[in-house]
């Protein structure tokens, strides 16, 4: 609480929001909620749009009194920061008239009109099943929704099957810079559009590829070949031609994680320009003051480089940033056939994402990009991010939806109409022999929503909730399908037998280490 204290008392005084471009929709958006319950608003970078729709709702008197309006962010820092923002702009303390929730950490009181919460709490809740939580929500607004989300989709899906059913009064609102409004337009159908002009800077974007001139700078050879350059190394390097090309203004440089930024820091550190500047991480794990100390303006005649991932992309304005450096990585959530399990890849983002973060460069003034990559790479990148529930393991998701009374996939109102054998079964491009696995995990997924009660399906699930190794939908459906207590037993048996397995092989490769060893004395 007292970080959020100081963030308030330190946010610089930003232009009259009177004068954001966002200003020329709130007539339009008077008239669109008459007309519509459903409203898709696109409004670019730097427009104002997280911090005034909310604001325009509540004073325009756009939701009932009593009604709160609902803002869903896709992280936890900018779910922080608009909270405070708002609050300082509105003359109050933060927990009164505006509040936020996140994971952990809740400021709010009856009080509250406008509350920002990150997208998986507010699934949540709907789906608990609470018709008093659900009652005093007034109108959700998706912001950022072109991250396309797993949460975010589920969110809005049964945000709208409440409306359909038992909310027709409620006020559905999605929003992004980059969004494609057409295809959104026509699955939200009756719905109004809204877009904004806005008003950015100019921005001088430049590529700088690992590999050229500038980047290998210095570099030594080692037996006759280039090492591989690693991209901190490549960053440090574009920071410093940067410096003395933009002598005023912050620094903002995108990496795919906290290792990255980390060496990003120490490679910078180690240069004379870095040792005359501030150097700041930015990244979810941090604590809030920490975070807040990134974000925070930097003290007179020091110049600031926060080194972040991109949950400095979207949502959130770090005031003096003039230069952008961007690794064009970020850490993407994909399911491992192979392993069974999501894991975080490193992959090149997207065109729409970097577009958002070069736009960082131009909030408050002209400013500079420096893309990491080359102008051909540029083109060759997907022009906007695979949605996240065609990348991911849906098995938890699955079940939530059947906790939370959904019966039939089918009928369900996703975004992305959601082929279930299709899905799993693409895993056969990777690898042929997935295909009959993939087909057969699908069906047991309709197996498991052709349950009967779901007070049925949660007494045969339960047991899994209990173990360290949870297991997947398919032991799930075992449990749903067959003799309860014979498949907990069928379970335990193979788990037994896979770590056997792993601990025989691990003795195999220690035999073989020492067998190595061995072979340089003979």
């Amino acid at each position: 609480m007292d970080a959020i204290r100081n963030l308030q008392a330190d946010m610089p005084s930003e232009e009259r929001a009177e004068n954001l471009p966002i200003f020329e929709l709130r007539e339009r958006l008077k008239t669109a909620c008459t007309r519509s319950r459903r409203i898709v608003l696109q409004a670019p970078t730097g427009s104002g749009k997280s911090t005034q729709i909310p604001q325009f709702l509540l004073d325009d008197a756009l939701v009932p009194a009593g009604k709160q309006i609902v803002v869903l962010q896709p992280r936890r820092l900018p779910t922080r920061m608009l909270a405070a923002r708002i609050a300082r702009e509105r003359g109050q303390s933060l927990g009164g008239e505006v509040g936020y929730q996140i994971r952990f950490d809740r400021i709010e009181s009856a009080d509250t009109r406008i509350k920002f919460v990150t997208e998986g709490l507010l699934l949540r809740q709907l789906l608990g099943g609470n018709a008093a939580d659900s009652e005093k929500i007034g109108a959700i607004v998706f912001d950022e929704f072109h991250e396309r989300h797993l949460y975010s989709d589920l969110t809005l899906a049964f945000a709208l099957e409440l409306q359909r059913t038992t909310r027709p009064d409620l006020l559905i609102i999605v929003m992004s810079a980059t969004l494609d409004t057409d295809s959104l337009a026509a699955w939200l159908a009756p719905c109004e559009t809204l877009t904004a002009q806005g008003r950015m800077f100019p921005i001088e974007i430049e590529y700088s590829a690992a590999g050229g001139a500038t980047g290998f700078a210095g570099t030594q050879m080692r037996n006759g070949f280039l090492p591989r350059y690693a991209v901190w190394d490549h960053a440090a390097a574009a920071f410093r031609k940067a410096f003395h090309a933009e002598p005023e203004g912050d620094f903002l440089i995108f990496m795919p994680g906290a290792y990255e930024i980390t060496k990003t820091i120490a490679a910078i550190a180690g240069t004379p320009e870095g040792r005359e500047c501030a150097l700041l991480p930015l990244y979810g794990e941090l604590s809030a003051a920490e975070q807040d100390r990134a974000v925070a303006p930097a003290p007179a005649g020091t110049r600031k480089v926060v080194v972040a991932t991109n949950v400095a992309e979207t949502s959130l304005t770090i005031p003096g940033v003039r230069v952008v450096i961007d690794s064009g990585l970020a850490r993407i959530a994909r399911y491992d056939p192979h392993r069974g399990i999501n894991m975080l890849l490193i992959e090149n983002i997207s065109q729409s994402s970097a577009d958002q973060r070069a736009g960082r460069a131009g909030r408050t003034a002209p400013g500079r990009c420096v893309r990491l990559w080359s102008r051909a790479d540029q083109q060759n990148r997907a022009v906007r991010d695979v949605p996240e529930i065609r990348r991911v393991e849906l098995s938890e998701t699955l079940l939530l939806l059947k906790a939370g009374g959904i019966e039939n996939l089918d009928t369900f109102p996703w975004f992305a109409k959601l082929e279930i054998k299709i899905f799993f079964s693409r895993h056969a491009e990777q690898c042929q022999a997935m295909e009959k696995i993939g087909i057969r995990f699908a069906e047991q997924i309709f197996a498991v929503f052709a349950t009967s009660a779901i007070g049925e399906f949660e007494h045969n699930v339960a047991p899994l909730r209990h173990r360290r190794d949870k297991g997947d939908l398919a032991q799930a459906t075992e449990l749903v399908r067959g003799n309860h207590h014979a498949c907990v037993a069928r379970m335990k048996r193979e788990t037994r037998h896979r770590r056997a397995r792993a601990r025989e092989f691990s003795r195999r490769v220690e035999r073989a280490r020492i067998a190595q060893k061995l072979q340089r004395f003979f």
